[in-house]
Order: structure tokens, then sequence, then C-alpha cells
């Protein structure tokens, strides 16, 4: 035993030989460091690994240290524990820092047993230790990763006991939860729980600590330290320590409540697009790449008159005319081909009960998530009522344009605000004839008005927008050729709610022929009045003539007559033959009734102006000196 040292007292325990062979064959072989030593911690024997750490037989003199081979940071502890257990004779166990010969520190973990004599009395201690510096080393890197991996984990994770109590939490957890360390570790599990959840919590916390389950995950809501709620998911697990010791649970937690307002944001925009889908005023169909359907909104349904169902035993092509199907396939092939993204165009469908309408379809290509085409939606409108409206209008159009060619009437609209002018063609052809590279401008209006006419128009039109002025005007333009025309307009202003003046339509006549009508009308009554005065004095004169012609002839003939009469009655009443007398009377009455007649006659051919100049009172004068009496 070469590691012994001399001491007489020191070598009592070992001096049987048995026993130092016996001890020898223990500790020859060993690794660990095995030592005997006094009860003042002198060295008495130590087998080859312990020899690394004791200098030799110096150490051994008196004054000097026995616990120089102890680190001079735990050389008291070490001193202090050493003296218990000679004191008490209870073994014990520790770690220490031992120096090695060569400076090095190596971390020991040492179990000591006290020896006794045959009186029960320590004589000296038995020492193994234990070289635990790598261990140690790998344990506290270990310890030190593990640490750093909970603490710096991207979720959060907390320790409890069986009542609910944190333990411990890392940072995250603690960011999740809004409280700091010191104050989380004061608080249970249920304490952040919301009020809606803690049910939910409490019956899965009770079948976990009651063996029932292993392990629970849920998604649930808390309450943070400042009255915020999230949502998080978290999984739980029951830990029982084997080699004994409190169970604990440990629980990790991912803060999703972004997640959450994704996925509810999501769903409401699901339930939109489906109500979208299902009440949207147009049809929608999807079909696969055979064209069957796999989706009709309820439009489309009521559109063809085929339920859903009933679509998803049909193609496209079994709602078509046979004459559009060969265009359609080859527009599909095309979409699915890669060939065009989408297509749009005008085609007829054939319903359920036979009818034959009209749509306007635009189809669009679908593609799954590796973007290989997938279906194709179509949007599709029933445009046959339009179709009808639009034939009717372009019939209206076409009406009406040619009765605006026809009566030379043209309208147009000037949208003040934008500066925009919109004219019908013929409107167009009243200010500038066959010129189609005019009438954008107002300027050019301006331009075509005739310049006598130009500065009236320009000022009634800014009395109009100003002020609300008379809306009719006539002015007259020059086409680019030269021909004048006169036009009649009519106009409309529009204005907002400050009365601002925003729009103004009408419209033009060209009245140029009505013009020359009302000039040719003019001129031809001049000349028929002329020709009637004429008429009158033609009249005037031939009336005076045939007057003439009475007086002298008839009414001097009737007056002959008379007198011949009146002498023959004198003589007749010298011989007193009344039947001779009766007859001349009655000649004489006959010739008065004459001379009454020619009268009238002559009062109705005499001239107008005869009354006007007081000719009334010679009424009968040209036969005036032939009356009985005179």
């Amino acid at each position: 035993m070469s590691a012994v040292g001399s001491s007489k007292s020191a070598q009592a325990p070992m001096q049987d030989r048995s026993l130092q062979d016996q001890f020898r064959r223990v500790t020859e072989n060993a690794r660990d460091v095995i030592g005997l030593f006094d009860v003042d911690g002198r060295r008495l024997y130590v087998n080859e690994p312990g020899l690394e750490f004791f200098e030799g037989p110096q150490e051994q003199k008196p004054g000097v240290d026995p616990f120089l081979h102890v680190h001079p940071e735990d050389r008291e502890r070490i001193r202090s524990e050493y003296a218990q257990i000679v004191h008490t004779g209870a073994p014990r166990r520790f770690e220490l820092r031992a120096l090695t010969r060569d400076g090095r520190v190596r971390l020991m973990q040492s179990e000591a047993n006290p020896v006794r004599d045959a009186s029960g009395k320590v004589i000296a201690v038995l020492a193994v230790g234990r070289d635990v510096t790598e261990e140690r080393r790998d344990e506290a890197a270990l310890k030190a990763t593990l640490e750093t991996l909970f603490e710096q984990a991207p979720i959060g994770i907390s320790v409890t006991d069986l009542e609910g109590h944190f333990l411990t939490t890392n940072q995250r957890m603690r960011q999740i939860l809004g409280y700091g360390n010191e104050d989380i570790s004061k608080r249970r599990v249920w304490d952040v729980a919301h009020d809606a959840d803690k049910a939910r919590v409490d019956a899965l916390h009770a079948d976990l600590v009651g063996g029932r389950i292993d392990h629970f995950s849920i998604e649930k809501r808390i309450v943070r330290a400042d009255g915020e709620i999230r949502w998080v998911a978290c999984s739980a697990a029951l830990v029982r320590p084997p080699l004994g010791g409190p169970s604990f649970a440990i629980e990790v937690a991912v803060d999703i409540t972004e997640r959450k307002r994704v996925d509810e944001a999501l769903r409401e925009r699901e339930e939109l697009l489906e109500a979208i889908f299902d009440h949207a005023p147009i049809g929608i169909a999807i079909t696969d790449m055979d064209a069957r359907y796999v989706r009709a909104n309820q439009r489309f349904q009521r559109m063809l008159g085929y339920t859903e169902e009933e679509l998803y035993r049909l193609t496209g092509w079994d709602l078509l005319p046979e004459d559009e199907v060969e265009e359609s396939r080859r527009l599909r092939d095309e979409l699915f081909a890669g060939k065009r993204e989408d297509f749009s165009w005008q085609r007829r469908y054939v319903r359920k009960d036979g009818e034959v309408i009209w749509a306007q379809s635009a189809v669009a290509l679908l593609r799954d998530a590796n973007g290989n085409p997938r279906y194709a939606m179509a949007l599709v409108e029933d445009v046959t009522e339009r179709r009808r409206a639009d034939d009717a209008l372009r019939h209206s159009e076409r009406l009406l344009r040619e009765a605006q060619e026809l009566g030379h009437t043209g309208s147009w609209e000037h949208d003040l605000i934008t500066g925009r002018i919109i004219n019908t063609e013929e409107n167009n052809r009243l200010f500038f004839g066959d010129d189609r590279s005019k009438g954008a401008r107002i300027e050019d209006y301006i331009e075509a008005v005739h310049p006598d006419d130009r500065a009236y128009v320009i000022r009634r039109r800014e009395q109009l927008l100003a002020e609300g002025g008379p809306p009719e005007i006539e002015f007259t333009v020059v086409w680019p050729g030269g021909d004048i025309h006169v036009l009649r307009g009519l106009a409309t202003v529009v204005r907002d709610e400050s009365g601002r003046a925003v729009r103004v339509y009408g419209t033009n006549l060209d009245i140029t022929e009505r013009r020359k009508a009302d000039e040719a009308i003019r001129k031809s009554r001049e000349k028929l009045q002329a020709l009637t005065h004429r008429l009158v004095e033609l009249q005037e004169t031939e009336r005076r003539d045939i007057a003439r012609e009475l007086h002298d002839r008839v009414g001097q003939t009737l007056t002959a007559m008379r007198i011949d009469m009146d002498m023959i009655r004198k003589r007749l009443d010298q011989h007193d033959d009344a039947v001779i007398r009766g007859r001349n009377d009655d000649s004489l009455e006959l010739i008065e009734s004459a001379f009454k007649a020619v009268e009238n006659v002559m009062y109705e051919l005499r001239p107008p102006m005869i009354d006007e100049s007081g000719g009334a009172q010679q009424r009968g004068a040209p036969c005036a000196g032939t009356h009985r009496g005179h």
C-alpha cells in the first residue's frame, strides 16, 4: 500500500494484513477515487486514480492543511461536512471541486461513510469519489440548451401542478397571457380561462389528473392581464416521474387569435360567396372538363327550367341547339388547352320546356392549386327580352332617323361639366352638311353660324344658361360648301340643386324650305291682291257700262211708252170706253213695274264707291223724269 501514510495513528485501522489485502483487491481495479482518511481528514490511503489529487508524504506534515486538494471556494464547506460525518457518524453525499496536482479543477461527486472501531467510535472515513466533470459539463450544456429552448420557444410552454398552479412558464407563454414571471406564479390555469370555456377545461383537466386520459388538445379563449380576450390552441399532458416525485402537467399553447380571425373572415367570405352564388341576379354554372354540370345557382336553374339534380345528369351540349354545339366545343377546347383564359358570346339555350332563349354568356377557366385546368365557370344572363327590346329600339331609331331626315330635324345634348357633345346624324348634317369631321366641340357650332347671326346666338345662349331666357331661337348657318340654311332651335337647361347649369339638350329644325315657301306665298299674295284690284276695277267699269246702257236704251223706251199710254188714257176719258181704259191702266201698271225693276238692276250694278260718296240718295235718278205727275 504505497499510497498509505506512515503515521502510527493513521495506520491503526490498516494494521490487519488480511484487511489490507481485501481492501486492495476491492480498490485496485476501481475507476473511482477511493480513499481512507483519519478523523482530521488526513490521507491514510488512496487508490491509483486518487493519486492525481494528492502531493505525497509532504502533505502529511504537521501544520499542512489536509484539505489542500479541495478548491478554495469549496474548502470550508467540505471541512464542515467532514466534521459532521466524524461527529455524527452519519454518511454524507456531496459534490466538490478538487484540484489536481497540475492545477486543473475537476468536479467530484463523493460519498463518505464513517469507519468505526469495536466500541463504535469513528476512527476514520472511507470516501468514494467519482469525477463527474465531463458528465456535469454535458448536463450543464444540455440543461442550458433545454432552458434556452424552453425560454426562447416560439410557442408558449407552462408547467403546472395537479391543482393548476403555474410552476414555471416560458417567455412566449408569459407574452400570450400578458403576465410577468412573478405575477403568473401566483395564478392557476383557471384564472386565465374565459368563463365560457372554464367548464370544458375543468372537465379535461379532471380526466387528465384522474388518469382517464393521458393528454388532450383544445382550442380555448384566455383572458390576458389587460383584459383582452385571445384564442389559443393548447395541448396538455400529465408527467409522472419514473423515480418518484410529484406529478405535474405540461401545456403548450399557440396564439391562434389571428388565425381565428382569418378563419372567421374566410368563413364569412365563403358564406358571402355562397350567398352571392345562390342569389346572384345572373345565372352561374360550373362544369368539369367533360362539360358536365357540377354546380348551378338558382337563377340558372330558373332560367332553363331544370333543378340542380337534373342538371347534374346533363352536359353543356345538351342545352344548346345543334347548330351551336360545334362552335361551343371549339371555344371550350381552346379554354382547357390554355389558348385562352376566357371567352364571351351571345348564344341560344334550349329550356326544359323546349323554348329557345338568348343568353349573354361569359366563360372563364378555373384552375386547381397546382395551376392545372379544372373547371369552367359560366356567367349567363337571359337577354331574350333585351334582344327584342334592342330590335324594337333599332327599328325605332331607324324610324326616328328616317323621320328626322325627312323632317330635317336633329337632336343634341351638351354636358357642361365634361364638355361632351352628343348628336344625331341629322343634327350634324344641319350644321355641317356632309362634313363628318366636325361636331365634337362647341366651337365647331359657333363657327358654323352665319357671321351676321353669330354674336346674337352667343348672347342668347349665355342668357339661356345664366338666366333661363327664351328657349327658342332662329338663326342662319353656312355649310362648308357655302350653302346657307335657316334653323329653328329649342333648348332645355338642366340644373343641379344649387341652380348651376350642368346639362343642356334640345332640337334643331331646318326651316330653310319653309322660309322659301313663306316668301313665295307673300309674293303670290301680293300678285293676287293686284289682280283682285284690277278685277274690281274692270267689274266697276262693266257695271257702269251696263247701267248706262239700261239708262240710255231701256229707260228712254219705257219713258216713251209711258208718255204714249198717258196720251191714250186722256183720249179714252173723252170717249168713255171702260174696257179699253181698263186695259190701258193695266199697261201703265206694267210699265211702272218695269221702271222699278230697271231701277233695282241699276242700283245693284252701280259701283260701291257711289254709296260711300252719298250716291244712295240718287237712287232711281236715271228714270226720275218718267214718273207719273212730272
